[in-house]
């Protein structure tokens, strides 16, 4: 029988035992991305959402310019995708037109993007900066002295410009809305369309340009033309085809992924692919393709095999389903977000017509077409795929044995 004494110790040296190392936790990704001090160098690439994702090759704002000083200098968050420091290089220079000494510049990103361990849930992808409206007093501040000064509030109540308003604010605004790379336009081009998605907010509105966009290039209403774009909407096969998902999943065709339509397969159900951006873009794969059109509840299918990569028309996607996606040159359509102001919806605290703007606007890698009114210009040129690179031995990936070609 132990004695009492010896029981209490025995418990007590447990108990200091279990403390003495504790379980080691995982770090949170905040933790890690602040952790870095400089950028991977690789191509410039805004990876996920705004509030959501990551950076690669993020260039820094240097710390003073000729018109600028990058300010709160210990938090290293004067990093950003190319495009960006040069836009904000750009429109310091412009500030000096209108009385300004240059700008001061907050928070961008950290070196990789990614979360932030205190502020801001945004800035997470190297397209966002906080350009404070407090003209600048002098371009020659010490390091201490950019930790010391704020920025000011130039709205009141969040809407109503406040005393601290002025003729030069509005003009700094003004230039940069009117960047060359924002384009204001009063159509949809559909030439446009067949390589990079129209944004849109509402289901309805993606449908009823798809169609549009069809019926400008004269696509019939039983099959699909090539060249005309499509989005990967998944990968239907069961458990046991896990390989077969893999090779599909190697060769580009994930969730999202943007395709064209080259033309159909050699046997029922097959597609000749082109997946935009794969190392070996060619493919053939058994395919499930869904155009839905407007008023009818049942999209029309083209090619249906029985199990296989699923497919949506790529002409227009909501600006949700662009969330993690780039384009070069990318077309939003205002008239929806106008609707989402109306609508006086939020989401995480926000207005909805907010954050659909952020995220549609931060998918253009060069130029953004701000289409203003609900119209499709007609296409300059037919549907092709003189565009597209071909690959000398295309790899052809059949479904499960009941489904090769």
């Amino acid at each position: 029988m132990i004695p009492k004494k010896l029981k209490a110790a025995l418990a007590l040296a447990a108990a200091v035992a279990m403390t003495a190392v504790p379980a080691r936790a995982e770090p949170l990704a905040k933790d890690v991305f602040g952790s870095f001090r400089a950028s991977n160098g690789g191509p410039a690439q805004a990876i996920g959402g705004y509030s959501r994702g990551c950076a690669a090759g993020n260039v820094q704002l240097p710390e003073s310019g000729p018109t600028w000083q990058a300010m709160r200098l210990s938090r290293n968050r004067n990093w950003g995708q190319p495009q960006l420091v040069d836009f904000l290089v750009g429109l310091s220079q412009q500030a000096t037109r209108y009385g300004w000494a240059g700008l001061y510049i907050g928070d961008m990103s950290q070196p990789m993007g990614g979360p932030m361990v205190s502020g801001h849930a945004s800035h997470q992808i190297g397209l966002d900066a906080d350009i404070w409206m407090l003209p600048p007093s002098s371009l020659r501040l010490s390091p201490a002295q950019r930790e010391s000064i704020s920025s000011q509030s130039v709205v009141r109540g969040g809407v109503a410009p406040s005393g601290l308003w002025s003729a030069a604010h509005h003009q700094i605004i003004r230039a940069a809305a009117s960047d060359p790379r924002v384009v204001w336009a009063e159509r949809m081009d559909a030439d446009l369309m067949a390589r990079s998605p129209a944004l849109v907010w509402r289901n309805a509105t993606r449908v009823r340009l798809i169609t549009a966009f069809r019926a400008a290039h004269g696509a019939p209403g039983d099959l699909l033309l090539p060249g005309e774009p499509l989005v990967c909407d998944g990968i239907e096969l069961p458990l046991k085809h896990r390989k077969k998902r893999i090779d599909l999943e190697a060769r580009g065709l994930i969730k999202g992924a943007q395709v064209v339509y080259l033309g159909p397969g050699r046997k029922p159900g097959f597609s000749r692919l082109h997946v935009i951006g794969a190392p070996e873009p060619r493919i053939s794969a058994a395919s499930i393709i869904k155009i839905e059109t407007p008023d009818v509840e049942e999209p029309f299918i083209p090619f249906a095999a029985r199990m296989g990569a699923t497919f949506l028309h790529g002409a227009a996607v909501t600006i949700h389903k662009a969330q993690g996606s780039q384009w070069p040159d990318v077309q939003v359509f205002a008239p929806d977000l106008s609707a989402a102001a109306w609508s006086n919806r939020t989401e995480a605290g926000l207005p909805l017509w907010k954050r659909l703007a952020y995220v549609a606007i931060t998918r253009a890698q060069e130029r953004l077409f701000w289409v203003t009114r609900a119209a499709l210009a007609r296409p300059r040129a037919g549907l092709s795929v003189d565009d597209l690179a071909a690959e000398s031995l295309p790899l052809e990936l059949s479904a499960p044995e009941s489904e090769a070609e």
